[in-house]
């Protein structure tokens, strides 16, 4: 956790030259504002976040603090007291290969095709609508929606110079659903055109899928065979799962409060 806070704050330092000259602040800040650079419409901000509660059930993501496979935060002020937020991560790994062999290797295979596919989308829009018009403490409230995809894909098919095939193709399709209420509050700093602070609230979060679909075609002389089967890695009670179904339908519900509890940095800046 300190390393983490640490990278924050320098994340935040580094930025601070730019996003100061950018910042759009209101026409009277020098009469007015004695301390913070409280963002009005049209303004943007860069959001970094620490998770303090992390890898629960109904969390809807970590957080954000440049770390690989995190979801990307922004933030935009719609008017003084409205901003719309939006996180999103797109992520995809694929390997491919196919080809036919060489008859003079003494394989008994004539071709080969292989694929291993992994891929993640998620979106998640959300909004706040901020209370206080203070220029040190900003109180708000908000709310996002998550829509997570995710699809892995396994082939391997193997043909023989005989004539007979190996065909096996494995697919597990995810589809995430959540909602999320949070309370949040900020701590302008000085005229910087940043705020640290920390938000939590309620999660709910379904979770469709995650079963395996095996497809196999075989031929081996006279014998074929084509098969559809389902596995999973784990019942329902988390106890490891080797049994091969027929037929197979899998979800997952989970609900709680202070799910996502995290510090918050923003950086405001201006196009």
């Amino acid at each position: 956790m300190k390393k983490q806070l640490f990278l924050l704050l320098v994340a935040g330092f580094i930025s601070i030259n730019y996003a100061f000259a950018q910042l759009s602040t209101r026409e009277n800040a020098e009469t007015t504002e004695k301390l913070g650079a409280r963002p009005v419409k049209g303004d943007m901000a860069l959001t970094f976040c620490v998770p303090i509660v992390k890898n629960q059930n109904a969390s809807l993501y970590d957080g954000n603090l440049l770390q690989s496979g995190g979801i990307l935060t922004f933030k935009k002020y719609n008017s003084d007291n409205t901003a719309m937020r939006l996180g999103l991560k797109l992520y995809q790994d694929s390997k491919n290969s196919n080809g036919d062999i060489d008859a003079n290797s003494g394989s008994l295979l004539s071709s080969k095709k292989l694929k291993s596919s992994q891929r993640e989308y998620d979106i998640v829009p959300g909004i706040e609508r901020h209370y206080s018009k203070s220029n040190i403490f900003d109180v708000y409230t908000g709310a996002d929606l998550f829509l997570g995809l995710g699809r892995n894909v396994s082939i391997n098919n193997l043909d023989y110079k005989s004539g007979d095939y190996n065909y096996s193709t494995a697919v597990v399709n995810t589809t995430v659903v959540g909602f999320g209420g949070v309370v949040g509050v900020n701590v302008f700093i000085a005229h910087l055109p940043i705020s640290i602070g920390i938000e939590y609230g309620w999660n709910a979060k379904w979770t469709f899928g995650g079963k395996t679909k095996v497809k196999e075609k075989t031929q081996f002389g006279s014998s074929s065979t084509s098969t559809k089967t389902y596995t999973q890695d784990s019942d329902p009670f988390g106890n490891p799962d080797a049994e091969i179904y027929s037929s197979l339908s899998k979800s997952q519900f989970n609900m709680n409060t202070n799910q996502n509890v995290r510090f918050v940095l923003n950086i405001y800046f201006r196009r």
